[in-house]
């Protein structure tokens, strides 16, 4: 994963925080509202940075940004400062590892 600028990191950070206050992530002119910036552009120019250096997807509608690497959060359980912090979005995985019909080893079982 790509190391972030620090405005980047902190355009994450806000994008982290709203999704872990509202459920869902902000849309541009929410991002351009809480940077205080004149121009949406300058929010499209650091959401493209973000998801080139594969830190979110965002599929282009108005809360279409999908968080891809959560290294923040981890960072927040790791952190005593940090630790009241809500975590959110996760991601299930289907793991074949498990024999069908074995109770004692599947983790649904």
């Amino acid at each position: 994963m790509v190391k972030l600028t620090e405005k980047q990191e902190q355009v994450y950070r806000m994008i982290l925080d709203f999704i872990d206050a509202r459920g869902y992530p902000p849309t541009v002119r929410e991002i351009q509202s809480h940077f205080q910036w004149s121009s949406a552009n300058t929010v499209t120019n650091y959401l493209t940075a973000l998801g080139t250096k594969g830190w979110i997807e965002n599929g282009g509608g108005a809360r279409a940004i999908r968080i891809v690497h959560d290294r923040v959060r981890v960072d927040r359980l790791t952190d005593p400062a940090r630790s009241s912090v809500k975590v959110s979005n996760f991601t299930v995985v289907h793991d074949d590892t498990f024999p069908q019909g074995d109770a004692h080893n599947h983790p649904e079982g």
